[in-house]
């Protein structure tokens, strides 16, 4: 086939191309740095292995690195190979990778200015007229006026166009009443405006592919979790076996619940879900052992005051032939959506009790929440579900004048545990309080980077580097002293 391929090594080695360029050619990188198991250490994988391709250690797969590489190179006509000259992301080093040739050390191009007047040329003209213009910022560029701006803006960055700063696009950058909301999205804006307006308005997919499996993900093992105790309910209910307001549940339920899961299990294992098999067991004995006492916990703590019943599971809002749900934000109509893992009614129906399952660990989750500490600190809040339920559930329910959201942890390193989002005594009030700052963003255009350090989960952040740093002390935002990862 013609065209361009864009991927690992390991997915280009049967392949031959006419031009190759090889992105990070440094230790850490290429090969990356590569540890022992620790679960299979490589003195064991030695021991037991049948065969030198199977259990492969941490040299062998340092090897097969260097035979892709050299693979896909030898097989090209031409092939360029770059390494970073600053800050090496991740655990790369600054060193030469051990896959380059003595002989390469002596054609390295270290800098742009160099790499004007040696080959390989840019793809096309125009990148070659942008290149011979930032060496004359004098020069008026014409025609590449926006690529020069973009090029000059991403070396020296500030809150401009190209980062944030669409204060002079005409008209409203993003309409808050466009689309319904979710807590996630709310969220997303909240960590940092800059990757939410990427993502969520500019949709560009900010998602990292996993090639590999090793173990189940955080978020195919919430996904087995929720649809476990969705089932529960709803055969509960089928059945005529719920529990009623304040009971605990039947005794049978911990075994219907675990028959449910394990069904669930055998797909995710038939698509390959859950991973290394050693591991997977491990995670599957510490979270069935906590079905029983997440059971009892949910009728002690969680139904208790006030004394409700399990009444819907998987109740969606704001989606496609799902109820609408709306609040009212300076003026505007905002819609907003989302799924309640399970809503609990009272035999009178004034008590709405809203449970959201996690499948993480509860330590830090009631400082997300923005709740007060013993010494008063408020930490920031980055999580907003209990705002979003609260609204959805009085839109929901009508008749209940009381509301409750509750998150439930399981396993949560063994022990089932309960937060309640009780510490806000006006919950529309707050949460029309943090879409009327997103509204102003949208029709001011000001989406400014948030770093918060290299441990960030922002992808946006993270690639930009020093860069976001330097635009958000641009524009006064709080910077962590530990410097984002280039």
């Amino acid at each position: 086939g013609a065209g361009v391929h864009v991927g690992p090594l390991a997915g280009a080695a049967t392949l031959h191309f006419d031009q190759v360029v090889v992105v990070g050619a440094a230790e850490g990188i290429l090969p990356p740095a590569v540890l022992e198991d620790p679960l299979l250490p490589d003195a064991v994988r030695i021991t037991v292995r049948a065969d030198p391709d199977d259990l492969a250690t941490s040299v062998d797969r340092v090897a097969r690195c260097a035979i892709d590489y050299r693979a896909v190179v030898a097989a090209s006509s031409s092939a360029c190979v770059t390494r970073p000259r600053g800050a090496v992301p991740g655990r790369g080093t600054a060193q030469r990778s051990r896959f380059l040739p003595p002989a390469a050390v002596a054609t390295a191009v270290r800098s742009r200015r160099a790499s004007l007047g040696q080959e390989p040329w840019p793809v096309a003209p125009d990148d070659l007229a942008v290149r011979a213009l930032l060496v004359d910022p004098d020069v008026i560029p014409g025609p590449l006026e926006r690529a020069v701006d973009a090029a000059r803006a991403a070396r020296r960055a500030s809150f401009d166009r190209h980062h944030g700063n669409l204060t002079a696009a005409r008209g409203p950058v993003w309409d808050i009443t466009d689309r319904p909301l979710s807590a996630s999205a709310i969220e997303s804006f909240l960590h940092c405006p800059y990757h939410f307006f990427v993502q969520r308005v500019l949709g560009v997919d900010t998602d990292t592919a996993v090639d590999e499996i090793d173990v189940i993900t955080p978020r195919d093992l919430g996904t087995l979790l929720h649809s476990a105790l969705e089932h529960l309910v709803t055969t509960a209910q089928r059945e005529g076996w719920v529990p009623g307001p304040g009971e605990p549940w039947p005794p049978g339920a911990e075994a219907a619940l675990r028959g449910l899961f394990d069904s669930l299990v055998a797909d995710a294992k038939a698509r390959g879900l859950t991973g290394w098999e050693p591991s997977w067991a491990a995670t599957y004995d510490r979270l069935v052992a906590t079905f029983g006492p997440m059971l009892l916990l949910d009728a002690a703590e969680v139904r208790a005051d006030p004394p409700t019943a399990p009444s819907a599971a998987e109740l969606g809002f704001g989606g496609a032939d799902e109820p609408v749900v709306t609040i009212e934000v300076d003026g505007q109509r905002v819609l907003l959506r989302g799924v309640i893992d399970r809503a609990d009614l009272a035999a009178d129906g004034r008590s709405a009790g809203i449970v959201d399952y996690k499948s993480g660990k509860s330590a830090k989750f009631s400082d997300a929440l923005g709740k007060p500490k013993s010494k008063g600190v408020v930490p920031e809040r980055t999580k907003v579900q209990d705002l979003v339920y609260d609204a959805a559930a009085r839109a929901l329910f009508p008749g209940a004048t009381d509301v409750v959201v509750r998150f439930l942890f399981v396993p949560d390193d063994g022990v089932p545990t309960v937060i309640t989002a009780d510490h806000v005594p006006d919950r529309p009030a707050l949460l029309r309080e943090l879409l009327s700052t997103m509204g102003t963003a949208g029709r001011e255009g000001r989406f400014a980077p948030r770093p918060r350090g290299a441990a960030d989960y922002c992808p946006v952040c993270g690639l930009l580097g020093r860069r976001a740093i330097s635009v958000a002390r641009e524009v006064d935002a709080e910077v962590p002293d530990e410097e984002v990862d280039v």
